[in-house]
């Protein structure tokens, strides 16, 4: 009997090896990810490398919100952008007489404008100056719909927001 059992155990080490290669393997296989999934394990490999280094908690998620922060940072200019040119053309429109797009763009130039707002609240709750980030996330999403409603675009960005990572199907899971 001992001889069949040691076999088998080599067999089952093997096999438990083989799947945990495999399941590595597969999270690190960032073309089989979607652009979530491949955030979800970044945030999880900033946290390994940091854990045990003596990072404040502030520390910590800065790092982990990485994406966020810089993401952030270019949208500031870019949303301005945005805000100036279709509060430009709703005047353009407004000098016409054309009521109806005079509406549409100034809108469109208000909704950039309170986006800009809210990126400079995201950043400000990450360099220290307070705020609520879950609001300024809520008025991001709400932003962000009312400009779809208008344009028919989703805008972009380069950054998630926690409920869009939270109803990602997690990378780590057994496939």
């Amino acid at each position: 009997m001992p001889l069949t059992v040691k076999p088998m155990r080599l067999l089952c080490s093997a096999v438990i090896a083989c799947f945990f290669l495999g399941a590595t393997h597969a999270i690190s296989a960032s073309t089989e990810l979607t652009p979530q999934q491949r955030e979800l394990v970044r945030q999880q490999k900033v946290q390994r490398a940091f854990v045990g280094k003596g990072l404040s908690p502030r520390e910590l998620c800065r790092a982990i919100n990485e994406p966020v922060i810089r993401g952030n940072q270019a949208m500031v200019e870019t949303n301005q952008e945005y805000a100036d040119r279709f509060h430009s053309k709703a005047k353009e429109y407004g000098d016409k007489g054309d009521e109806e797009s005079f509406k549409q763009y100034n809108k469109l130039g208000d909704l950039f404008a309170e986006y800009v707002a809210q990126n400079k609240a995201i950043l400000g709750v990450f360099t220290g100056k307070g705020g609520v980030l879950s609001e300024a996330f809520a008025e991001v999403k709400r932003i962000e719909g009312e400009i779809f409603k208008i344009t028919r675009k989703r805008v972009k960005r380069d950054w998630f927001l926690p409920e869009e990572l939270a109803a990602t199907p997690s990378p780590f899971a057994q496939r």
